[in-house]
């Protein structure tokens, strides 16, 4: 072998023992770490209409008032023994009750933004983790834009039952 391809496999080996090290990046076809799941509070809502051409989503909107939204919201995933991935949710005693197919469109160590096949095309849903643990939770179509601040909650949800034809989300180590 010449000079070239030894460095060429040490750096590729580098690469891969820095990969063991920094811990295994996540892609769009993993069922979303566990950091993106549980049980949150939602300690402030906000809805607001958009306009047309809208590229500002820094702006929240309008506070909703305390009991005119959701809380606690559940945020869990799964893998189907088709392959495809779902957001599902349960009972308090952990069985399904509600699933539905996504699809992963960008996934960072903190960001995870993904669409649900039952909505509108335009629709996608992005869960942004905080240093602190807190979440934002944002759902937005061309129309609208809903904002959830989310805080973790002290009980995560029990491991759902197996049923057939479906598995449990793996541990990714986050």
């Amino acid at each position: 072998m010449n000079l070239l391809h030894r460095r060429l496999i040490l750096i590729c080996l580098l690469c891969l023992a820095l990969l063991q090290v920094t811990g295994r990046a996540q892609s769009a076809t993993d069922v979303p770490d566990a950091r993106f799941q549980g049980t949150w509070s939602v300690k402030r809502h906000y809805f607001r209409l958009l306009r047309e051409g809208e590229v500002d989503y820094t702006s929240l909107g309008e506070e909703s008032p305390q009991g005119k939204f959701a809380s606690p919201q559940e945020i869990a995933f799964r893998r189907h023994e088709s392959g495809a991935i779902q957001q599902v949710w349960t009972k308090q005693g952990g069985e399904v009750i509600k699933s539905k197919g996504i699809t992963i469109t960008e996934v960072t160590e903190n960001t995870l933004t993904y669409r649900i096949w039952s909505d509108h095309p335009t629709w996608k849903t992005i869960i942004t983790i905080k240093e602190d643990g807190s979440a934002v939770l944002q759902v937005r179509s061309l129309k609208h834009q809903e904002t959830f601040i989310l805080a973790k909650g002290e009980k995560t949800p029990p491991q759902e039952k197996q049923t057939e034809g479906e598995q449990a989300a793996p541990s990714n180590g986050g």
